[in-house]
C-alpha cells in the first residue's frame, strides 16, 4: 500500500512539472505581442573590400627603367651588398666604418637606406639542383637531388629561409636645369666606385622596371612569396597588390 502512495506521489509530480514546462514554453499572447511583435535585430557587419591597388599606398609613375617618379620627386634605387661585418676582426669593422662615415659625410645630397628581412628566393637554387639530374646515371644521385630541390621549395613555401636585404635610395626634386634622370646615374655610378673601392660594399644600380617593383614589393611586403615582375611579364596592368591586412605589421628599418 505504502509503495502504491509513492508511486502515485511520484506521477503526480512529473505531470505538475510537464504542465509547468508546457506553460513557460507557449508563446506571449498579451496585447503587447499582438500589436507590437518582437524583432530581433543583429549586428551585422557591413563586409569591407581588404584588397588595395598600390596606387593607394602612392602614385609611382615611372619615367625611366629604373627610375619612377613620386610624391614630387625622381628615385633611383640601389641594392647594397658585401656588408656583413660580423665576420670582420673589430680592427677591420673599425676601419670600414670610418669609411664609410667618411663618404657619407662627402655626400651633399638626399640619400636613404632601408633595410629588410625578406624571404630567401630558394626556387631558383632548387632550379639549378634539377638540372644537374641529366649528368647522372645513378637513379639514387637523381632522387637525391629531386628531394633536395623539393626541400628548398618547402622553405621558401613555410618562410622558414629569411635573409636581411638593404638598399640605397637616391633622390632629386628636379629643380635644376639638367636631366633628375641622368643626375640620379651620375650619382649612383660615382657612389658604386666609392663603396666599392673604399669599403668593400658592392653598391648595384636597379635599372630596371622588373627589379624596381621587386624591391618596393620586398619592402612593404617582406614575406610576399610572388614577384611583380612575374605579374608584368604575364601582362599584369597593376604589377603590386596587397591585402590591407598584410601591411598592418611592417617590419622595415630606415637609417
Amino acid at each position: 500500500m505504502l509503495i502504491a502512495v509513492v508511486v502515485i506521489f511520484i506521477i503526480f509530480v512529473m505531470i505538475a512539472a510537464l504542465v509547468m514546462l508546457l506553460f513557460l514554453n507557449r508563446a506571449p499572447t498579451g496585447p503587447e505581442s499582438k500589436n507590437n511583435p518582437v524583432t530581433i535585430k543583429t549586428n551585422k557587419k557591413q563586409s569591407i573590400p581588404t584588397g588595395r591597388h598600390i596606387d593607394e599606398l602612392f602614385e609611382v609613375e615611372f619615367v625611366h627603367p629604373g627610375i619612377f617618379y613620386v610624391d614630387g620627386k625622381y628615385m633611383g634605387l640601389a641594392r647594397i651588398g658585401g656588408t656583413n661585418f660580423s665576420v670582420l676582426s673589430d680592427g677591420e669593422q673599425d676601419t670600414r666604418e670610418e669609411a664609410l662615415i667618411g663618404i657619407q659625410n662627402q655626400i651633399k645630397y638626399p640619400v636613404q637606406y632601408i633595410t629588410s628581412t625578406v624571404v630567401t628566393d630558394t626556387d631558383a637554387i632548387a632550379r639549378e639542383i634539377r638540372s644537374t639530374n641529366t649528368n647522372f646515371n645513378n637513379e639514387l644521385q637523381v632522387r637525391y637531388n629531386n628531394l633536395y630541390a623539393a626541400e628548398l621549395e618547402e622553405m621558401k613555401r613555410n618562410r622558414q629561409a629569411m635573409t636581411q636585404v638593404s638598399w640605397l635610395v637616391i633622390s632629386d626634386d628636379g629643380t635644376e636645369e639638367d636631366n633628375p634622370v641622368e643626375r640620379i646615374k651620375e650619382k649612383m655610378a660615382l657612389l658604386h666606385e666609392s663603396f666599392r673601392s673604399r669599403v668593400g660594399i658592392i653598391l648595384t644600380p636597379l635599372e630596371l622596371t622588373e627589379e624596381v617593383v621587386d624591391a618596393i614589393q620586398q619592402m612593404i611586403l617582406p614575406e610576399k612569396l610572388s614577384r611583380p615582375s612575374d605579374m608584368i611579364a604575364l601582362g599584369g596592368l597593376a604589377p603590386v597588390k596587397f591585402n590591407i591586412r598584410e601591411i598592418e605589421k611592417i617590419d622595415i628599418e630606415v637609417a
